[in-house]
């Protein structure tokens, strides 16, 4: 899991930032927040919600086929390749198959 911290504004309010992987050359911005326990809520929010993304699986093209990999969660890990197809509908029947879309709570 990522390192998150913050940096106080001229404001007085709080920026929130995260060391998780989601931008090679820069940490990744989560938003800004009125106060330190504003600011530690919106971290752990904003982290879950990026771990959530990075579980789901996803296709990439490699050498005319079509992986389904999940991503590493720590930068000391490795891509997961799950599965390996020669096109794109027969990965997309994977990924309909054996991970269905969450139900939006929204």
């Amino acid at each position: 899991m990522g390192s998150s911290y913050g940096l106080t504004r001229p404001d007085g309010r709080i920026e929130v930032r995260c060391l998780n992987g989601g931008a090679w050359d820069r940490s990744t911005h989560l938003g800004i927040a009125d106060d330190y326990d504003t600011a530690c809520a919106l971290a752990e929010a904003k982290q879950a919600e990026w771990l959530r993304f990075r579980e789901q699986p996803r296709t990439c093209l490699d050498e005319g086929r079509v992986t389904v990999v999940r991503q590493p969660q720590r930068p000391d890990e490795e891509m997961l390749e799950l599965a390996s197809f020669a096109t794109a509908e027969a990965a997309t029947e994977y990924l309909r198959a054996n991970f269905p879309e969450p139900s939006s709570s929204r």
